[in-house]
């Protein structure tokens, strides 16, 4: 008995080692930028295509683990009854898996802060609110300070019917999912 509580404590070590002493060299930050696509949909006020773009500030804690900060505009959206324009910060942990010397796939989760300045039936307003995301992706090493990314990223943007103004009816839903798509470059100082 002895012998197998001490063979199942080793392999319980070797199988957690790679996520728990994971390589310190690949520490560092970084900085980025990406540009890419967003898809507002599950409302018929609000679908509709715009560009985006993101600009990242975040630090490599270790091989397989990230914290991310970023800013993102997601542009103007919307239809004839109502438009927003968003933007927000966000920060974000990140999960990478190195699958080779150059390429590595990564997912994330976070917290989006987000401000929209809007138009709902010819009312004029703003409002705020914070939500979660999620997202995944990859990243390409071209060089050994620079990587290409691509990320997909969802999110989803409530306005409440209090933050909109009497003239929203039960009719109008403002309840969003907003997915991000982009190609962006990151450089690790």
């Amino acid at each position: 008995m002895k012998t197998l509580t001490k063979y199942s404590l080793v392999c319980a070590l070797a199988v957690a080692s790679p996520l728990t002493m994971a390589d310190t060299s690949e520490k560092g930050v970084y900085a980025g930028f990406g540009y890419g696509t967003v898809k507002a949909k599950d409302s018929e006020e609000f679908n509709d295509d715009s560009d985006a773009y993101q600009v990242i500030v975040g630090g490599q804690l270790a091989k397989m683990l990230a914290v991310e900060g970023s800013y993102i505009d997601f542009g103007e959206y919307g239809g004839n009854l109502a438009n927003a324009d968003v933007d927000g910060f966000t920060l974000a942990l990140k999960l990478v898996a190195p699958i080779a010397d150059r390429f590595s796939m990564h997912v994330e989760g976070g917290q989006l802060w987000w401000d929209a300045d809007f138009e709902v039936l010819n009312y004029d307003g703003s409002t705020d609110g914070s939500e979660l995301f999620w997202g995944v992706g990859a990243a390409f090493a071209v060089t050994s300070n620079v990587d290409v990314l691509l990320d997909y990223t969802r999110y989803n943007v409530e306005f409440e019917e209090e933050e909109v103004g009497l003239l929203a009816d039960d009719s109008l839903k403002l309840d969003t999912d907003v997915d991000h798509a982009s190609l962006g470059v990151r450089y690790h100082f």
